[in-house]
């Protein structure tokens, strides 16, 4: 891959000169949350260097968009997870669309709120908590004696009987 572009937009994200709702990073790609998504989750992975990514996608950047898949899979639970590759202002990115009825690539986009945005990157980057049970408190078992009584016609009643 080549160089930056400073006249990029993609270029001034994955530098950290424009402002962005980053979910991960490495050393070769930025995940920024798309501003214009077509479903909730949307997210952008952007490489650091302009250019093209070519038709294999190196090694670290899926590594990055298969951690990203699965973190949009535990935490928002679409049915699917689409990865479609772009090239924009000579730029490529990879859209990763996250499906819950029937987006694709070519649906329409949305502009977000800046709040959607500011939760869903929370929602995104917070780590995988696991949830603690409550200990089941022990129960103690008081032992009951009952008195042992005789049964007699007084404390018994049987219904009658008829042949």
């Amino acid at each position: 891959m080549a160089e930056t572009n400073p006249e990029c937009i993609f270029c001034l994200i994955a530098s950290g000169n424009t402002a962005s709702y980053k979910i991960a990073e490495d050393s070769k790609a930025l995940a920024v949350l798309e501003l214009n998504p077509i479903s909730k989750g949307h997210i952008l992975i952007i490489p650091k260097g302009h250019g093209e990514i070519g038709e294999k996608i190196p090694e670290e950047i899926a590594k990055l968009i298969a951690l990203i898949s699965k973190n949009i899979s535990d935490k928002l639970k679409p049915k699917d997870i689409m990865a479609a590759k772009a090239s924009l202002f000579g730029h490529d990115v990879i859209n990763l669309v996250p499906i819950y009825k029937d987006e694709d690539i070519n649906s329409e986009r949305h502009p977000a709120k800046k709040t959607d945005l500011e939760k869903l990157q929370k929602i995104l980057t917070e780590e995988n908590q696991e949830i603690k049970k409550p200990e089941k408190k022990k129960e103690s078992i008081k032992e009951v004696k009952k008195k042992s009584e005789r049964i007699t016609l007084k404390n018994t009643w049987l219904p009658r009987r008829i042949p």
